[in-house]
């Protein structure tokens, strides 16, 4: 009698076991919802740190040819968007507020949920009242979230 309830025990430890095994394989191979992120190569992580030092540094011209460099070398990259309102903001710096515009309105249309989507439409905004393009600013559409504005904003 002693033997078979130790055989019993046994058992249900084998089949706790076996169970649990199931479980967590199952668990592991479940398919996730998350949509990937692009990794960044060296290369890639290289040619933008290169144009923000640019940008920080005031040399716009150059940094302009550094991120359409990235953007050209990288076109579904991590920092396209960032890129993209980095060149908007070259542009005005270099009082070019056409050239300014066309980033901005790339990044709005390619990028609408990118952090830098609502900076890039108040800078819109400003640029079209600034070169007398009212009626543009009429029909720029704001931000698909507007709570993503801040209160500065």
């Amino acid at each position: 009698m002693k033997n078979l309830s130790h055989l019993a025990a046994t058992g249900r430890y084998l089949l706790i076991a076996t169970i649990t095994c199931g479980w967590l394989a199952a668990c592991a191979l479940a398919p996730t919802d998350r949509p990937a992120t692009p990794s960044a190569t060296d290369a890639e992580r290289s040619l933008f740190h290169d144009a923000e030092g640019l940008f920080d540094a005031e040399s716009y011209e150059a940094a302009i040819e550094a991120y359409n460099d990235y953007l050209l070398k990288a076109p579904q990259g991590r920092w396209v968007a960032a890129s993209l309102m980095k060149i908007g903001a070259a542009y005005q710096h270099l009082e070019r507020p056409l050239d300014a515009l066309d980033y901005y309105q790339r990044l709005l249309s390619e990028y609408p949920d990118a952090p830098y989507a609502a900076d890039a439409y108040l800078e819109m905004t400003a640029l079209y009242a600034q070169t007398h393009r009212f009626e543009k600013v009429l029909e720029l559409k704001p931000p698909a979230d507007p709570a993503s504005l801040s209160p500065g904003q």
